[in-house]
């Protein structure tokens, strides 16, 4: 699980595992997928898992890379990371496999440039480290559950600042400086807001748009604390709304209800996809579900695995996905209840602890 049994995590462990994947030797590039191996929390580096893990960063980091990386040699170098690594780290003759998803075409052709007359194979790779990290162990949880606390005390300051007139921008600073305030490291994405007709809008920005008596309010925020993610969504309404969003709204939280009711480890996610689908779908509202059921979240806000229905694959035991069914209709209203949930083979753990109930000011 990435972890001895005393709690602290098993980074040799990590390591390991990731070695066990990939012939050769593995480059790994992807900074969150660095931070799940090493600890190492720094905006520039690369993982290089030889005979020996080494860590390559820039002398901005010497001290951090320090104190947060214990399982690797640290190379502070001045110099491309890549082009250090392929020139002073990797034996001649060696495979080198490097994350598909995570390399541009303008690197590979360095690479294979630098790696020119040393007999280096690249071979590619995708999905090396990802799913290692889709399954969360008790330290990322319980580090997901405080991120998931802090955002659920900011919802709850949320209905005694709402007032007619304030905009939506208005509203999503508020949200950001309470994080903030609170102890986040950063918000997990800039706060969607959407007043009446714009919360049609699934990903849509907070802008001038005014509240008004008997409009809704979608309300999509979350942070990050201590490297991993939060994530939720709740309705509100300011005034009287009309009964087509009331209706609308039993229907979408009947769909996180059935969804998170027949949740578990290892059904495909395609599956689970369509328990919600379904009960969106029979209240004659199925076209205007427009996404996926729902994503991981940890260390990114997206990650493994994804809850689509494009996805055949099953969902792995531990891991954390959100279930957030949806409705949105052009302009008119959007609804959409999110909640954060953790898979298990006989069902599901609920991580978000608000009530999933419409908020009425």
């Amino acid at each position: 699980m990435g972890r001895t049994s005393d709690g602290v995590i098993d980074w040799v462990g990590r390591l390991q595992r990731i070695r066990e994947r990939a012939p050769g030797v593995v480059l790994v590039t992807s900074l969150p997928d660095i931070r799940w191996a090493t600890g190492f929390s720094g905006s520039n580096g690369v993982l290089v898992l030889s005979d020996r893990a080494h860590l390559l960063t820039d002398g901005r980091y010497t001290e951090q890379a320090s104190r947060e990386v214990s399982a690797c040699q640290v190379h502070i170098t001045a110099g491309g990371l890549l082009r250090h690594a392929v020139g002073t780290l990797i034996p001649e003759g060696s495979t080198v496999t490097l994350q598909a998803e995570h390399v541009t075409l303008a690197q590979l052709e360095d690479l294979e440039e630098d790696a020119e007359g040393r007999d280096l194979v690249f071979h590619h790779q995708k999905d090396l480290v990802s799913p290692l990290r889709a399954t969360k162990d008790s330290v990322e949880l319980g580090a997901i559950e405080s991120a998931q606390r802090l955002t659920e005390s900011v919802f709850r300051t949320l209905p005694r600042l709402v007032r007619e007139g304030m905009s939506e921008s208005e509203l999503a600073a508020e949200i950001t400086c309470r994080h903030l305030s609170a102890g986040a490291q950063r918000m997990s994405f800039d706060p969607i807001v959407g007043f009446g007709e714009n919360a049609a809008l699934p990903h849509g920005r907070p802008g001038p748009r005014r509240l008004k008596a008997g409009d809704p309010i979608l309300v999509d925020m979350g942070c990050f604390l201590d490297g991993y993610a939060s994530d939720m969504t709740r309705m509100m309404v300011f005034g009287t709304p009309a009964q087509e969003f009331l209706d609308g709204f039993d229907l979408v939280l009947c769909a996180l209800g059935q969804a998170a009711d027949k949740a578990y480890a290892g059904m495909r996610a395609c599956d689970l996809d369509a328990v919600a689908r379904s009960v969106i779908e029979k209240g004659g509202m199925g076209p205007a579900f427009s996404h996926s059921l729902g994503h991981g979240v940890g260390l990114e806000i997206h990650e493994a695995p994804s809850v689509s229905f494009r996805s055949e694959a099953a969902l792995p035991d531990g891991c954390v996905v959100t279930l957030e069914p949806g409705i949105y209709l052009e302009g008119q209203f959007g609804i959409r209840i999110e909640d954060i949930v953790v898979l298990r083979p006989g069902g599901c753990d609920l991580v978000t602890d608000v009530p999933r109930d419409l908020v009425r000011i």
